[in-house]
C-alpha cells in the first residue's frame, strides 16, 4: 500500500523562514505526523534547530509533535524569538 500524500501550507517564522528563505509555501507530503514533516523538512533544508526548541501549530492551534496530518492542513513553524 503506497503512503497517502497529503497537500500542506506551511508558514515559517523567525530562523526557519530565514534558512528556507521563504515565509510560506503549499507541499505534497506523505508524513503522517507533525514530527514526521519537520524531520523531512529538516533533512532536506537543513534546518539548524531542533524539534524541542520548536512550537508547532495546525489550523492555528498548538499542537503534540505526534498530531496527525490531514489534507490541506496550515502549519505553522514558530522557533523561539527574543524581543521586546
Amino acid at each position: 500500500m503506497l503512503p497517502r500524500v497529503r497537500e500542506l501550507h506551511l508558514t515559517y517564522y523567525g530562523m526557519l523562514a530565514d534558512q528556507r528563505g521563504l515565509a510560506e509555501e503549499c507541499l505534497a507530503s506523505s508524513a503522517a505526523t507533525v514530527a514526521e514533516l519537520f524531520l523531512e523538512l529538516s533533512a532536506k533544508f537543513q534546518f539548524g534547530v531542533e524539534m524541542k526548541h520548536l512550537r508547532v501549530a495546525v489550523d492555528d492551534v498548538f499542537v503534540p509533535w505526534d498530531y496527525s496530518l490531514h489534507d490541506g492542513a496550515r502549519i505553522a513553524w514558530l522557533p523561539p524569538m527574543s524581543g521586546g
